[in-house]
């Protein structure tokens, strides 16, 4: 379900029962010693935003996982877990 997000910005929502992705952006921060305030400020959102993303209460929008993965210089698959996203059925087409 896409909705607007913490920031305004378009995103998942997690309710109960659907999925959420799992990120490593809390370990990447503490490890750089850089404050969710500070992260939040470099990406032009709110700190609520990263709260939320790094509690999977909501998970990130592709531009804002684009700009995540750049601050970090990584890929978006070396920071957000898509393991419990699921597979695509390719027998459909």
């Amino acid at each position: 379900m896409t909705a607007r997000g913490p920031a305004g910005i378009l995103g998942m929502v997690v309710k109960a029962g659907c999925w959420a992705v799992k990120t490593k952006i809390r370990e990447l921060r503490k490890k750089r010693r850089i404050s969710q305030e500070e992260l939040a400020k470099a990406l032009h959102v709110t700190r609520l935003t990263i709260t939320s993303i790094e509690n999977e209460k909501y998970t990130a929008s592709l531009p804002l996982a684009y700009k995540i993965s750049k601050f970090f210089g990584l890929t978006i698959e070396d920071i957000f877990d898509f393991s419990e996203v699921g597979d695509i059925d390719y027998e459909i087409f």
